[in-house]
């Protein structure tokens, strides 16, 4: 079976399907209004840390179950950039 997790921080989050390399399944900004680009934590309209966590926790469960994965959870990392 298909494991998916997630790693975030104040630049945004990715996606993950263990097992395989290269690049995310799917990542996002922080920013609020567009989630393809990012903004310096704590910039006016970049999420809070909070938000993205709960994003990406969403999002990976809604990715592994379209994908008939089971979803792992998010972890927070240090060395993350969009």
């Amino acid at each position: 079976m298909k494991e998916y997790y997630g790693e975030f921080n104040g630049n945004g989050y990715e996606i993950w399907l263990n097992g395989e390399n290269g690049d995310a399944v799917y990542r996002a900004g922080n920013c609020k209004y567009d989630s393809a680009q990012w903004l310096p934590p704590g910039a006016e309209g970049a999420l809070d840390i909070a938000t993205i966590e709960e994003y990406c926790e969403s999002t990976g469960k809604e990715i592994a179950k379209k994908n008939g994965g089971v979803w792992m959870g998010a972890k927070k990392v240090e060395d993350f950039e969009i």
